[in-house]
Formats: structure tokens, sequence, C-alpha cells
């Protein structure tokens, strides 16, 4: 994948950090923690799916 990108590898390899800063649900009945923290560890793992596309497509203008 590297060489089709033209990227080194170690691009590709490294971790990007998404950190949320606040979370709002929209449900009518409070969640528990669990399902809380489900819900939040799903988001962060999409962010950070997302902002390494866009880093690899140049698209620097990440969620900030």
């Amino acid at each position: 994948m590297s060489r089709a990108l033209d990227l080194k590898v170690e691009f590709l390899l490294r971790r990007v950090d998404v950190r949320l800063a606040v979370a709002s649900f929209r449900c009518r009945k409070a969640l528990p923690a669990k399902q809380r923290r489900t819900v939040l560890a799903e988001v962060q793992g999409l962010a950070e799916r997302y902002v390494q596309a866009a880093e690899l497509f140049g698209e620097s203008e990440s969620a900030g």
C-alpha cells in the first residue's frame, strides 16, 4: 500500500490520537455508564479512522 500511495511505511503505521472534548446524547432515557462508554469508544475509533483517511488524501483540515 505504501508504494501505491507513494508514502513511507512509518506514515501508515503511526498512531493518530483523537480526543473527544464534549459528548451529548439525544435519547429518551439516560444512558447507563457502560453503554455511554461503548458509544464514546466507537465514536472515537471512527474519528481516528476519519483523520487517518483525511491525512492520506492530503486533507489537512481535520476535525481539529
